[in-house]
């Protein structure tokens, strides 16, 4: 296992969160678009 400096480690969950957060977020969105879908129906 390859040891990063203490700011590369930080940066890398940095991007994951940030991944995270936006496919989260588009998640959510999606949601949102199904329940008014329902809601017309």
């Amino acid at each position: 296992m390859q040891v990063y400096p203490r700011t590369e480690k930080e940066k890398l969950n940095l991007i994951a969160r940030a991944a995270y957060e936006r496919t989260r977020s588009r998640h959510q969105e999606t949601l949102r678009r199904l329940r008014l879908l329902a809601s017309i129906i």
